[in-house]
């Protein structure tokens, strides 16, 4: 390799080389130095870097099309490799600047791949992550990745078609192009008045406050035989993950106020291999005193949830559920079953918790109202899709994740009737006006606890960082309320879940400030923390930079020094006549820590100075004499 080292007033080396003469190897050498300052000088702009691919398609990896080798409602399968990395780098990221987007990239099969923009990121219940986004390029779908216990599953959406990602049963990943025409279909929904199954009243809670209607909580239990299917409890936790951050986006989509929450998922001792009949396992999903799932109404009054659903291996057919009515409106009508493998990219979990509040399938196949006379499900008349609500058309219609509303259109066409017709199909205003109902069956367990140990990291004089302790399990974020010497208070920021630190910038020195902070959800906020007194450090000219190094060629010299707290200005300033008087060369702003001198001559002597000013006052350095080199060259080093 070649060693580079500076000369000043040497003579040149004589190595035992001797392979060209050294006048002409200086001259290139100072050529070759000038070239390496010049680049090293000149800014350069670096084009933006390329949004990671977070999946890629494994070239021995199998692509499966023989229906035989396939799931129900599977029509072709890839294998994939991961790129988790970029996931959790993503992930962490929120946690700095929540409302960021971030490109990524996804192989799905040969010659199909897609951008995506990832927008939000929440946190599950099982200390992982959810990230949301919709598809680039003008494409009408969306992507969502869930990640629990180091475990990735997700379902991309590009208009009626979905691409499941999950693990098999290898622990390779995959992607699974979901066939809608194979699912069967749900089951037409109990009603309370005609079911030959026992319904029971339970006693709702008696709240002194009630849920407004804005989040309806969610249980969700699965048999082993569906966790086994699924192949483990984290593939099928993140698919529940999945099925509930897709009713949120198909409620977000069109037009519906309420979210679910998911408050509790666990496994249930029920017994699929008896011959499984849908009526009467939902009906002992709703019993609490017939000895089959009494445990599910004790975990549902312990984490307060408005509704149930259990998530079965059986796919005979994809769910039943109860039809809440305008004559029965218990809380008994909760309950839901759902084919597991129906759950997400069918969204049956989404249309089953539907009938619990009220909503009805299409018009041309339901057996009957729902709670109210626009509660009906919508078809394309083309055929070109069908919402949530309805079943197939005559001919195949893809299921998007949308409830009929006549204001929201998909593919240019609306996906509802106007309410007031009399084959109206407006299911959205059906949940929207529900809400409070069903809110209720259940008060909200879901109010997170209080941070505490609010102590400071550090202060100066425009800043004041501190961090706290997360105690919450369910908190969508925290927020920051600051008050000025003893003033009134105000919230300054909104922190995301996990988030435990912040610094306040920008403030005013020798000020009093006072902090506080409080978890908060969907539907309530804790108490706060405890309060945090402190203030700004004395307002003081900036403090000279503690290290100032200076690298030097032989026409130019750069600066390098420590950035300080509280300046607002650099000023590089040089003198003539031994230190005696000084003339400014740069003015830099604040948090500039470098600068290059150009054009100076070789062999020669500069004496230079760092200023470093703010409102307060000014410090100045020591003065440094820098010389220029006045030749350099490169010695061959042999490595044997």
């Amino acid at each position: 390799m070649l060693q580079l080292f500076y000369m000043k007033d040497r003579q040149p080396l004589k190595h035992h080389l001797n392979w060209v003469q050294h006048k002409f190897f200086k001259t290139i050498c100072g050529l070759l130095i000038i070239l390496f300052f010049l680049t090293t000088f000149i800014p350069v702009n670096a084009a933006d870097n390329p949004p990671p691919t977070i999946t890629t398609i494994q070239v021995q990896g199998n692509n499966l099309s023989n229906s035989e080798e396939l799931k129900l409602g599977v029509s072709k399968v890839q294998t994939i490799q991961l790129n988790k990395p970029a996931l959790d780098q993503i992930a962490e990221q929120y946690k700095i600047n929540s409302d960021a987007v971030y490109p990524v990239r996804f192989d799905i099969f040969e010659n199909l791949n897609y951008l995506a923009m990832i927008t939000k990121k929440n946190n599950t219940l099982n200390g992982g992550y959810i990230l949301s986004g919709y598809l680039a390029d003008g494409k009408e779908g969306s992507i969502t990745i869930v990640s629990n216990n180091d475990v990735v599953s997700g379902i991309l959406t590009d208009l009626g078609q979905q691409y499941y990602l999950t693990q098999n049963i290898h622990g390779q990943y995959q992607f699974e192009e979901i066939d809608q025409s194979a699912f069967p279909v749900e089951l037409e929904p109990l009603t309370p008045e005609t079911s030959i199954f026992g319904m029971e009243s339970f006693e709702s809670d008696n709240p002194i406050v009630m849920d407004t209607g804005a989040v309806i909580d969610v249980m969700v239990v699965y048999t082993d035989d569906a966790r086994l299917d699924a192949g483990g409890t984290t593939n099928i936790i993140n698919q529940i993950d999945l099925a509930i951050s897709e009713t949120n986006a198909g409620y977000e989509r069109s037009g519906i106020y309420q979210r679910v929450n998911l408050v509790h998922s666990s496994e249930v001792n029920y017994n699929e291999d008896t011959p499984f009949n849908w009526g009467n396992t939902l009906n002992a999903l709703t019993s609490s005193t017939d000895g089959s799932l009494d445990q599910v109404h004790n975990l549902r009054n312990e984490y307060g949830a408005d509704l149930v659903v259990m998530l079965v291996k059986n796919m005979e057919y994809c769910g039943i559920g109860w039809l809440m009515t305008p004559t029965f409106t218990r809380d008994s009508v909760g309950f839901s079953v759902v084919s597991r493998s129906c759950s997400t990219g069918y969204y049956s979990l989404a249309h089953e918790t539907g009938h619990n509040m009220g909503a009805h399938h299409d018009r041309a196949t339901d057996s009957g109202p729902g709670y109210y006379n626009y509660s009906h499900g919508y078809q394309a008349p083309n055929s070109a899709f069908r919402t949530i609500m309805s079943y197939a058309c005559s001919r195949y219609c893809p299921r998007i994740n949308n409830w009929a509303n006549p204001d929201v259109f998909f593919g240019g066409q609306p996906t509802g009737i106007i309410s007031t017709a009399s084959n109206s199909a407006d299911n959205r205003l059906t949940l929207n006006n529900t809400a409070s109902i069903i809110a209720n069956f259940r008060q909200s367990r879901s109010t997170p606890i209080a941070p505490s140990n609010l102590t400071l990291l550090n202060r100066n004089m425009t800043s004041i960082g501190f961090q706290f302790s997360d105690n919450s399990t369910n908190e969508v974020g925290f927020k920051v309320e600051r008050s000025i010497n003893g003033g009134s208070w105000i919230q300054i920021a909104a922190l995301a879940a996990n988030q435990t630190s912040y610094t306040d910038l920008e403030l005013l020195c020798n000020t009093n400030y006072a902090y506080r902070v409080k978890a908060y959800t969907l539907s309530a906020d804790s108490n706060y923390s405890n309060l945090l007194s402190t203030s700004t450090t004395a307002c003081t000219a900036p403090d000279i930079p503690s290290t100032i190094e200076t690298i030097v060629s032989i026409n130019a010299i750069r600066i390098n020094w420590t950035d300080v707290e509280g300046e607002e200005e650099y000023v590089i300033e040089q003198s003539v006549d031994d230190a005696k008087s000084w003339s400014p060369l740069a003015s830099l702003p604040q948090n500039v820590t470098t600068y290059s001198i150009t054009n100076l001559n070789p062999g020669s002597a500069y004496t230079i100075r760092l200023v470093v000013e703010n409102r307060y006052g000014t410090n100045v350095s020591n003065p440094l004499t820098i010389t220029t080199y006045d030749h350099a060259i490169f010695v061959p080093v042999i490595n044997k």
